[in-house]
């Protein structure tokens, strides 16, 4: 950081307050001091500036559908054969009789 007079270092640390005022410590300091002096000691356009910029680096994007893997499920596990003739039988009564 530039060596700065005693009325931009004035400015910084108000400026400094009023930024930690709002966002407390979930910025680092460094970052808010650099802000402040590349927006010109404007305090409103260096908080606008740090709330609107990403935080650690880059977004991620989106994984698309297709490629995401299929989540597994819990389901019972299927009939057995047994079952499977009994359930046909039992439907084939059902329609039977209708």
């Amino acid at each position: 950081m530039e060596s700065l007079d005693a009325d931009e270092a004035a400015k910084l640390a108000s400026c400094l307050e009023y930024i930690l005022d709002i966002v407390g410590e979930s910025m680092p300091e460094v970052q808010i001091k650099e802000t402040i002096i590349k927006c010109d000691f404007d305090k409103e356009l260096a908080l606008g500036t740090l709330l609107n910029s990403p935080v650690g680096g880059p977004r991620k994007e989106a994984t698309p559908r297709s490629k995401m893997k299929p989540r597994p499920t819990r389901s019972s596990p299927p009939p057995d054969e047994a079952t499977m003739r009994k359930f046909d039988k039992e439907r084939f009564l059902e329609r039977l009789l209708l």
